[in-house]
């Protein structure tokens, strides 16, 4: 392999990495939307428990409702953290690994460069 096709493969590498960041970086966004729209929903829930909870013909709904609002946020944490987990099991592997292969192309170039300009070819 000549030092222009390890460079090549490096830019290969690094459009892959490239991919897998991005990857990474939406599905991370998709984590917190999740969690805003399930606190949202949690939130909103619970102002129409304690609507509800105002007049006494609808305190027991008020309390169900009420009560649902925690699980709603439950819900979201668990989901969202699940796809965090996913994301760091799926992902992360693949970045680190790409960026070995780039760490050690880029030490072969600076060996063969420094033996090529040393006039120390082997």
């Amino acid at each position: 392999m000549t030092i222009d096709e390890a460079q090549a493969v490096i830019c290969a590498f690094e459009r892959q990495k490239s991919a897998y960041l991005e990857r990474h970086r939406n599905t991370e966004t998709g984590a917190v939307i999740t969690e805003t729209v399930f606190q949202s929903l949690s939130e909103t829930t619970n102002a129409v428990g304690r609507g509800l909870n105002s007049f006494p013909v609808t305190t027991l709904a008020g309390w169900v409702v009420s009560g649902t609002s925690k699980g709603i946020s439950n819900i979201g944490e668990v989901i969202s953290g699940g796809v965090r987990e996913v994301n760091q099991c799926r992902n992360s592997p693949q970045i680190d690994e790409i960026n070995e292969q780039i760490n050690s192309l880029n030490q072969v170039i600076e060996t063969v460069s420094g033996e090529t300009s040393s006039g120390t070819k082997q």
